[in-house]
């Protein structure tokens, strides 16, 4: 018996469970980081991903640490690792940067991985101190007396970038 082709139609939507869904979002983080400055298009569309996660549904927390090695391993030790972030294209490092608005409240660990990217590379100061400018809302966190360490954190980032961006401002 002879089967009749089937009628064209649209692809069906893939639905995937909570936890599968956060599992596969939790690889992007690490692919970004492997793919470094190799293939744009992939980390322009991953980023996108990201992005628009971000924008419909808040990001699940499981990648927000997976996203720290993209812009800096071990921020915190004496010779950190940096990321791919610091040798992208400029396109797509406003992109990352434009995840960070999804990843509120940044962490300290976050903050000290952007501030060792503004540290090596001066150049990025001004566009991580304005992706960040939102995240940092001061004047709400002091309402509420829980939120002191991020403050704080805040407040030490960007002296430190301030401090960077002064010392290499002035000739030796």
């Amino acid at each position: 018996a002879r089967i009749p082709p089937e009628e064209p139609t649209a692809p069906k939507a893939l639905s995937l469970s909570p936890q599968l869904s956060q599992r596969w979002l939790k690889t992007l983080p690490k692919l970004l980081w492997q793919l470094g400055n190799t293939d744009r298009d992939l980390s322009q569309a991953m980023l996108r991903l990201l992005l628009a996660m971000g924008r419909v549904s808040e990001i699940p927390s499981a990648v927000r640490p997976a996203l720290l090695p993209f812009f800096c391993a071990r921020p915190d030790a004496d010779k950190p690792i940096l990321g791919p972030f610091v040798s992208l294209p400029v396109e797509l490092r406003a992109a990352a940067l434009h995840l960070i608005h999804f990843l509120r409240p940044l962490d300290s660990s976050m903050l000290a991985a952007l501030a060792r990217c503004a540290t090596h590379s001066p150049a990025l100061i001004p566009e991580i101190l304005l992706a960040i400018e939102s995240t940092l809302d001061f004047a709400s966190a002091r309402a509420h007396a829980s939120a002191s360490a991020p403050v704080a954190d805040g407040l030490s980032f960007v002296l430190t970038l301030l401090v960077v961006a002064d010392m290499r401002a002035v000739p030796p």
